[in-house]
């Protein structure tokens, strides 16, 4: 069965040629931002003065659609199926209630499985728990059903 998400239209990303839609601000792929849009001056301005260690993460559906975008500027950042987490994945019985978190060590944004029942993988391969993986822009986290991509400036 074809991908439902490289077949919706027939446009595709510039960057990755994955399959978009006119209504898609960025790409569910590779997370290149599809529209040309200036930021206001103040933006421009919170932009330069923003910590260096900023980063998102921009959270997927299976079928592609985005559920939310998550700015990672604190030192931990964790991530599970309940609403105590900072990235929360509710309603997905395959993510753990503390399923992983990310956190900021030495310049670097590096995710651990936190013991998971059903694992955490990082461009289709499994990652061991509680070892370090340092995240790069780009990267594609899957955890349940739903796919994190991580992008940093």
């Amino acid at each position: 069965m074809d991908d439902p998400i490289t077949t919706l239209g027939s446009d595709t990303c510039s960057a990755c040629r994955a399959g978009i839609r006119s209504i898609d601000n960025f790409c569910w792929n590779c997370g290149l931002a599809l529209r040309n849009s200036q930021p206001l001056p103040h933006q421009h301005q919170q932009k330069q003065m923003a910590n260096q260690a900023s980063a998102r993460l921009i959270v997927y559906t299976s079928a592609g659609e985005i559920v939310q975008e998550y700015q990672l500027d604190t030192q931990k950042n964790t991530i599970g199926r309940t609403p105590n987490n900072n990235i929360s994945l509710l309603q997905d019985k395959l993510v753990s209630r503390h399923h992983a978190s990310i956190h900021y060590e030495q310049n670097h944004f590096v995710l651990y499985d936190e013991k998971s029942a059903n694992g955490t993988m990082i461009n289709e391969r499994s990652i061991k728990e509680k070892t370090p993986y340092i995240l790069e822009d780009g990267d594609h986290v899957l955890i349940g059903n739903y796919k994190l991509v991580f992008h940093q400036p």
